[in-house]
């Protein structure tokens, strides 16, 4: 697998896909309380987060605790965010999936 490649392909087209979510739900940035990335790694969640614009708070991160498990780290960080409450009834987040070769996926959710 070409890594710089890979990496290429999920910088372009997660921020893609994020402004697509956003333009087809009529949303903003600001109507969300969250946006819940695939837990990659520090660097990648780091760089998504600049290149998409977000602050600090709607960013959860969980990789140190669960490690990169693929697109399960999504229901994991979910569920931290319900428990911590951060997340609750009437919420919006927008989703996030990304890896395993050249996949990815997109989703806003309300709780």
């Amino acid at each position: 697998m070409d890594g710089a490649a890979v990496l290429n392909f999920t910088l372009r087209e997660v921020p893609r896909t994020f402004r697509r979510l956003l333009a087809l739900s009529e949303l903003t940035v600001t109507d969300l309380d969250a946006v819940v990335l695939h837990q990659a790694n520090k660097f990648m969640i780091d760089t998504l987060q600049k290149k998409l614009g977000l602050p600090d708070a709607l960013v959860p991160r969980r990789y140190e605790l669960i490690g990169n498990t693929v697109s399960s780290t999504i229901p994991f960080v979910l569920e931290q965010e319900w428990a911590a409450g951060r997340l609750r009834p009437g919420s919006k987040a927008a989703l996030i999936g990304f890896g395993v070769g050249l996949s990815w996926a997109g989703a806003l959710v309300g709780f």
